[in-house]
């Protein structure tokens, strides 16, 4: 019997130019362009056209629909009224079936395969709906295509083992050219091991067509997260450098990508990126090129120039180095570095033009990131970085606070960086109250130059040299060895009025800079003037929606929570909601983020059912666009487990503090402040649940590191102090307890923006004075009492629990005694 050639199938010949045209249109799309249909039809003959059309208006409907525009087959029918079959075709693909033999469309983007010889289609018993099969894998739906390849999600029924199977499309002829690729990007992940790159199972034929399968990631590709990076350089940089990492594992094994883009970077529901698609790579050392000599090999908008230029063995490290840049330049940029109506100009481009910065795009783009990013993006493969790496090397430098290689570091620079290094602000830790010599500590605040202009980056380390630092110096200070870092600020601040007449940007940012270190000591009433003067400087410049003047105001409020006054910050919170959402949108991070403290502020209020609703929706939004390991995400699920804790829901409460901590554990933070704030709200929770071992460990780790880390007199470490002696009177060390309350109140003292109105001077008054009743002390429990009442009466408002509790003890201790009769 002699094989019968069916006459729908596909010429052979034109398989591998119709991906090859699809490819170059899709990456037109990608980029922003609207490239013509008509156009592309020119390539073939009559006998592959119809093809070819079919493909294209796939990849356009598909694109069109990402935007919101809806379908539209007329249109497309009056184009081509001599194509009104093939159109007819493109999109009946399209449309979910029902029909015996077929399946239901999954996406709407693409049908499952038509039945195949051996393959098997039926009812599923539990539902009536319709199975298919292909060999050991059923199908269930479309995870995405690509020129002539398409994804689906399936299970291996063998090993019940979900997957992702990857196919030529089964309306295509594979060519020995696809069959080798898809050998080739099997045999090539199949020897990779490491955490971020996609394995593959299996590779195969079934009813002669060619597919793989690899890992099933739950998530979506990085091309459809750009926008969430915007608002967050250092998780762009944090994303890059896992990916990097990965890549240089694939070097190692002499491996290159060849196609690095957004696209092929898979993010999984933990925030983790994950490379695949090594179906254009090659090795590197070798002549495994798959290619004709003088073809294009990648995506234009992501290529490198020795790509574009299509000569034969030009890839090499540094053009998979390039494709790392162009991921981070997304990311920064939200778009491509380079964007042409037509596929020419976008290669013309990429061989000859120069990205523009992508601070250009986004202000909020650090300089040294933006330098990691532009290096890589180099004409001259030889002005790269050597290896993905020393990329991921030097984007850890940046994460780190340390001098990045990209580029030379002067000493005053590098003396800069490493005081950055010191837990600060960059932190949100008070690292600096701990008395140091000016000379390092005060060039902590450095890392804000990176993001004004030069001038303006040279007028601040004047200010730093001559102003901050002479202070420490013998000639100006002759205690300059023992000089306290909150000596030299509060001197330093002196200097600032009327120092900077027609520079109202560095006096804005020395401002902020002052007031953020201010509050970071726990001097948030000294930060007031300061970040009051850069918020009126900032809307000046920029308008009252301008990133910097609500990021300033968003500091404010801050420091009035802590000052405890909660009216005003309130207000301030709610004000910069509405700003950020008007000028970034519900789901940027800045917004999430201000969702959360607002509503930790108004736990304080004890408002639990608002303030329950606004931190669990800004949870969802961090944990859906940025992974439940994000430090803003762990910072609200924190906020979280304190409003569920006080709403009575103690076993939910536990487990999300122990998800938070376990999380800093692992990454190794144990000493971040927001993990030392879980680690203390953890151990309040085992406490009221009679765990005492436990809560007394982690209320041990958090006091030593606090005061390690902070001093031994920061607010922060008072309040775990003053939780630590509510532990101790449960256990029965009321001498211990009584001796941490004195010490806390002495310090408090000592600290006028908190020796009152703050809510651990309430509550160390307040649970002294308790102490002081069981013991029988007389008259001291009741002044106590009064000034935690007159304080908390400041502080919250009339309804508030806490005062009509501290009113409850204070009531008996003011009733009037019986008068003493004497025996008769």
């Amino acid at each position: 019997m002699t094989d019968e050639v069916d006459p729908s199938a596909p010429d052979p010949r034109h398989v591998a130019e119709v991906e090859r045209i699809c490819d170059r249109y899709e990456a037109a799309l990608r980029a922003g362009g609207r490239p013509r249909i008509e156009d592309e039809l020119l390539a073939l003959d009559a006998s592959g056209r119809d093809l070819l059309l079919k493909e294209l208006i796939a990849l356009d409907l598909a694109y069109r629909r990402r935007a919101g525009e809806p379908p539209d087959p007329a249109g497309y029918l009056a184009r081509f009224p001599d194509d009104a079959g093939a159109v007819r075709a493109a999109f009946g693909a399209l449309e979910p079936k029902t029909q015996a033999g077929e399946a239901t469309a999954c996406h709407g983007d693409e049908t499952l395969p038509a039945t195949a010889p051996g393959d098997r289609d039926r009812d599923d018993p539990a539902d009536g709906k319709r199975v298919r099969y292909f060999g050991d894998y059923e199908l269930r739906g479309i995870l995405g295509r690509g020129g002539m390849g398409v994804v689906y999600r399936a299970m291996q029924m063998s090993l019940h083992r979900p997957v992702a199977l990857k196919m030529i499309r089964g309306e295509v002829t594979a060519s020995d050219e696809q069959r080798r690729r898809f050998r080739n990007e099997a045999e090539i992940a199949a020897g990779f091991d490491h955490p971020n790159i996609v394995p593959v199972y299996e590779v195969g034929e079934h009813n002669g067509q060619p597919y793989l399968t690899m890992r099933l990631v739950e998530g979506e590709g990085l091309d459809r997260r750009l926008p969430a990076y915007a608002d967050d350089p250092p998780a762009a940089a944090r994303l890059v450098q896992l990916a990097a990492e990965a890549v240089h594992h694939a070097h190692r094994r002499g491996v290159l990508h060849r196609d690095l883009k957004p696209a092929n970077i898979l993010i999984d529901a933990e925030g983790s990126p994950h490379v695949t698609d090594f179906g254009l790579a090659r090795l590197v050392e070798g002549a495994g090129d798959l290619t004709h000599s003088g073809a294009v090999i990648g995506t234009p908008a992501y290529m490198a120039p020795e790509q574009a230029s299509g000569r034969r063995g030009a890839t090499t490290v540094a053009t998979d180095v390039h494709g790392l840049g162009t991921i981070l330049y997304g990311l920064l940029a939200g778009r491509a570095p380079f964007a042409a109506e037509s596929v020419t100009a976008m290669l013309e481009r990429a061989r000859e033009a120069v990205p523009e910065p992508p601070s250009r795009f986004n202000g909020r783009v650090p300089r040294d990131l933006e330098v990691i990013c532009l290096k890589c993006l180099e004409k001259d493969p030889a002005r790269r970085y050597a290896s993905a790496q020393d990329l991921a090397d030097d984007l850890g430098r940046f994460l780190d606070r340390e001098p990045i290689l990209a580029r030379p570091v002067g000493r005053l620079t590098r003396l800069a960086m490493w005081a950055r290094r010191r837990p600060a602000i960059a932190a949100l830790a008070a690292a600096l109250a701990i008395a140091v010599t000016a000379g390092v500590a005060g060039m902590a605040w450095q890392w804000r130059i990176a993001v004004v202009e030069r001038d303006t980056s040279e007028a601040i380390r004047r200010f730093l040299v001559e102003d901050l630092l002479a202070e420490a110096s013998p000639e100006r200070n002759e205690r300059s060895r023992n000089v306290t870092l909150l000596e030299v600020i509060d001197r330093a601040a002196g200097r600032v009025d009327g120092a900077f007449p027609d520079q109202p940007e560095v006096e804005a940012e020395i401002r902020l800079m002052l007031g953020q270190v201010y509050v970071n000591l726990g001097e948030a009433g000294e930060a007031g003037p300061h970040l009051e003067r850069a918020r009126q400087l900032y809307e000046q410049i920029g308008g009252e929606d301008s990133i910097e003047a609500l990021s300033t105001s968003n500091d404010q409020a801050v420091a009035l929570l802590k000052q405890g006054r909660l009216g005003e910050a309130e207000a301030l919170f709610r004000r910069v909601l509405d700003g950020y959402r008007r000028t970034l949108g519900d789901d940027a991070r800045k917004t999430l983020v201000t969702m959360s403290n607002l509503g930790d502020l108004l736990r304080h209020t004890h408002r639990l059912e608002e303030a329950e609703s606004l931190i669990r929706d800004a949870s969802s939004g961090l944990n859906r666009q940025f992974g439940p390991t994000d430090p803003a995400s762990l910072g609200t699920a924190g906020n979280l487990a304190i409003v569920t804790h006080m709403r009575g829901r103690p076993d939910d409460a536990e487990r999300l503090y122990r998800q938070a901590v376990d999380a800093y554990r692992r990454a190794g933070k144990r000493r971040h402040p927001d993990y030392l704030s879980q680690l203390n709200n953890l151990a309040g929770l085992l406490q009221e649940r009679d765990n005492f071992q436990e809560a007394e460990e982690a209320f041990r780790e958090c006091l030593d590191t606090r005061r390690e880390v902070l001093g031994p007199a920061h607010i922060d470490r008072l309040m775990t102090m003053n939780n630590y002696s509510n532990l101790l009177v449960s256990t029965g060390k009321k001498d211990q307890a009584e001796s941490l309350l004195n010490e806390v109140l002495t310090l408090l003292d000592g600290m006028p923006d908190h020796g009152v109105r703050s809510e651990v001077a309430i509550l160390a008054r307040a649970n002294l004075a308790e102490l002081l009743v069981a013991r029988g002390v007389p008259d001291e429990p009741g002044r106590l009492y009064r000034e935690a009442l007159d304080s908390a009466r400041v502080v919250y408002p009339p309804e508030h629990p806490l005062i009509r509790e501290i009113q409850a003890r204070l009531d008996p201790l003011q009733a009037p005694r019986p008068a003493v009769v004497p025996p008769p």
